[in-house]
């Protein structure tokens, strides 16, 4: 990982580094991801907007670093999350062989179908919900850098006054669509946080769900056969996650499920 943060660090103090703060905090980032929204009809790629991210995005498709932290990050979802997983395994399945276009970041690596590189220097971000990304999918968030956990750095879910220490090298994950959640700031005059998220956007498998419409085209019995009655979906969600006692047998149940690899 220190590897992996020193290659960012350089990619932070490019001279011609052109990404810009964003409103969830004054640090910047880039993103790469499978998305939909904005008024588009079809998931589709996030577009770079100028060469600088354009080519940051193809570096870090290709660092061997961020591809072992990011399947490694995605194993910990699988491995504690195997009914999640398998759902989001047969849905990514059903979109990519339909669009094979819409190619995953990290292939034989990570399920997940983004992430986001928060460069720092001091990456604290404000209170927020992450209302695009699919609940029962945990984002999952990896922090470098070098500062005192003890003084900074914290993880925190404000509506539930919960503070949780969060050192460089450490991963969590949680809905970050469900609860909102922010980091503090770091102390020190040479201290330095950046973290790396994973994640899934809500209209991919909504969009998969819908048998590759959009719910405008959809008349209201289409979509009431498909999504259930108000609440369903949410215990569907909620169903697929796995006690202490059933994580074993889910484990194995998964695994008999589905192919033995990754989608290509």
């Amino acid at each position: 990982m220190d590897r992996l943060f020193s290659k960012l660090h350089d990619q932070r103090e490019d001279p011609n580094r052109d990404t810009k703060a964003n409103r969830r905090g004054d640090f910047s980032s880039i993103h790469s991801a499978i998305t939909m929204g904005s008024g588009a009809k079809r998931p589709i790629r996030v577009h770079q907007k100028t060469d600088w991210t354009a080519a940051a995005e193809e570096a870090l498709h290709n660092d061997p670093d961020l591809a072992d932290l990011c399947g490694w990050q995605s194993g910990i979802f699988t491995h504690n999350f195997p009914l999640v997983y398998g759902h989001l395994y047969r849905t990514l399945n059903a979109l990519l062989g339909r669009d094979p276009s819409l190619r995953l970041n990290f292939p034989d690596r990570s399920i997940y179908t983004g992430f986001s590189v928060n460069y720092g220097p001091r990456t604290a971000t404000l209170p927020h919900l992450d209302s695009g990304n699919y609940p029962s999918v945990p984002c999952v968030i990896t922090s470098l850098g070098r500062f005192n956990p003890d003084r900074g750095g914290h993880l925190y879910f404000p509506d539930l006054k919960i503070y949780i220490r969060f050192p460089p090298k450490c991963t969590v994950l949680f809905s970050s669509a469900s609860i909102k959640h922010g980091n503090t700031a770091v102390r020190g005059a040479d201290a330095e946080r950046m973290s790396i998220t994973q994640y899934v956007a809500g209209g991919i498998v909504r969009f998969v769900r819908h048998r590759f419409r959009l719910v405008k085209e959809m008349s209201r019995q289409e979509r009431l056969r498909l999504d259930g009655p108000p609440g369903y979906q949410w215990i569907k969600q909620r169903s697929r996650f796995s006690t202490p006692e059933l994580l074993v047998d889910h484990r194995r149940q998964m695994r008999s499920d589905l192919d033995p690899y990754l989608i290509e």
